[in-house]
């Protein structure tokens, strides 16, 4: 285990949609995906699932996105996407090799090979020499980028990269490609690529891998805009985002957080549709693409490195293992209270505490969690809730900052403005939006005047 890594309960993924969209096309990830490999995408996939909790991790992934965002074009992969796919299936064939123990054997079984088996044979001949044309190319990238200064992440890729391109069994074969071979020569070549010099291809392919996807990080600051955070040491977290915004909305309106040391806990009232999921939402995407090194959608960003992130936005009932929603509620609850306890620096969202019993269980339950927590300076606390009276208890808390979305009604209609405002909000639009969606009139049997009129 990575005792660098963010620790994070797995549902924070689905909650902050970073690999599976709740509603629509298109996770964060699949938003980043700029890879051109199966085997880079892979690896992208496994820098999104572990953000990194120590400062200079991050700060040397920063570096290496900064610098291939000097001259993206310079960083492109001197590949085509159809080419890099063809090479790795033909890098994993199983074809059987001539063998090249005997050169006068190697020759006959390389012309029986050619006349009885043509389609195997044509496959490995043009492998063979798409891969010498393959290996040619990558050395000159690397060598050309060899030149530049480079940081830290980058300058070990690509020395790893000439390392391996200078080892005896692919020195040669770097130099080979543009010249005509008898076909001895490149079934010769085959059998080096697929058999001897395996390890070493493996080894080059995971080079070229971890390169694609650092490229497709920086092309994801590059395409959207993003900003690279600010990362400070302070004894206790903060997170100080200025307009930020979800980076999955076409039209997102943006909006600040600011929680500190004296004001760790973020209140959020409002009726559904506002904008508090997806404002919480938003804020914890930018704090976890933030601890992968990447850049954050916001106009500015400066936050503590965390050791831990906890959410409960989509909190199911668990039937497998007999939960009822409430009782989910409960066991996350707990989960986060051991997690505050351990003393891990931790950022904390909570969209609507204990909306899985009634309103009198909801209230004292939700001010049993949340005077609980303000107890613990380690963590900082976006919570929203629909329960007025519980935000009346916290009114005198300094520690507490209260807010909402603001919205209006015109001519009976809700209009939402999704900025968020200080304060507490006490509209109800509920009934208001159900009976705008004619739900009363459907219920109402045919020739009957509906209950309440």
């Amino acid at each position: 285990m990575d005792t660098d890594g963010l620790s994070f309960d797995p549902e924070l993924l689905a909650d902050l949609e970073i690999f599976e969209r709740t509603s629509g096309a298109g996770s964060i990830f699949d938003q980043c995906n700029f890879t051109k490999t199966y085997g880079g995408r892979a690896r992208l996939q496994e820098k999104f699932s572990h953000p990194f909790a120590n400062i200079s991790r991050i700060q040397e992934v920063q570096r290496a996105l900064q610098c291939m965002l000097t001259d993206l074009g310079s960083w492109e992969l001197p590949f085509s996407q159809e080419l890099l796919h063809f090479l790795e299936q033909y890098r994993d064939s199983s074809i059987a090799p001539v063998s090249q123990n005997n050169q006068m054997a190697a020759f006959f079984e390389g012309l029986s090979y050619r006349w009885i088996y043509q389609r195997d044979y044509e496959f490995i001949i043009r492998g063979a020499y798409r891969f010498l044309a393959f290996l040619q190319s990558f050395r000159q990238a690397i060598t050309r980028l060899s030149a530049l200064p480079l940081p830290a992440i980058l300058k070990k890729l690509i020395e790893k990269a000439l390392a391996l391109l200078t080892t005896p069994a692919l020195q040669k074969a770097c130099y080979e490609s543009s010249r005509h071979h008898y076909f001895t020569e490149i079934l010769r070549y085959d059998w080096l690529i697929r058999i001897k010099a395996r390890e070493e291809i493996i080894q080059l392919f995971e080079c070229m891998y971890e390169w694609d996807a650092l490229l497709a990080m920086a092309k994801s600051v590059d395409k959207y805009g993003l900003t690279f955070p600010e990362f400070v040491e302070v004894p206790q977290p903060q997170v100080h985002l200025e307009d930020v915004y979800h980076l999955l909305l076409d039209n997102p309106v943006p909006n600040n957080l600011q929680l500190e040391k004296s004001k760790n806990f973020l209140f959020l009232t409002g009726p559904n549709m506002a904008g508090k999921t997806t404002y919480m939402k938003a804020c914890g995407i930018a704090v976890y693409l933030a601890h992968l090194g990447l850049g954050v959608p916001a106009r500015t960003a400066r936050l503590s490195a965390f050791e831990g992130m906890f959410s409960s936005i989509q909190t199911t009932d668990h039937i497998g293992v007999g939960y009822s929603f409430f009782y989910s509620e409960v066991v996350k609850s707990k989960q986060l209270a051991q997690t505050v306890r351990s003393g891990q620096k931790v950022f904390v969202v909570i969209d609507e505490l204990f909306k899985g019993t009634n309103v009198k269980d909801a209230f004292d339950c939700s001010q049993t969690v949340v005077s609980g927590l303000l107890h613990w300076p380690n963590g900082v606390y976006m919570v929203s809730t629909h329960l007025l009276e519980l935000a009346s208890v916290y009114q005198a808390c300094e520690q507490v900052i209260f807010s909402y979305f603001e919205s209006a009604i015109i001519d009976g209609k809700p209009i939402f403005s999704y900025r968020l405002t200080s304060g507490v909000s006490g509209d109800r639009l509920g009934l208001l939006i159900l009976k705008n969606e004619g739900v009363a009139e459907l219920l109402v049997p045919p020739g009957q005047l509906p209950v309440h009129q």
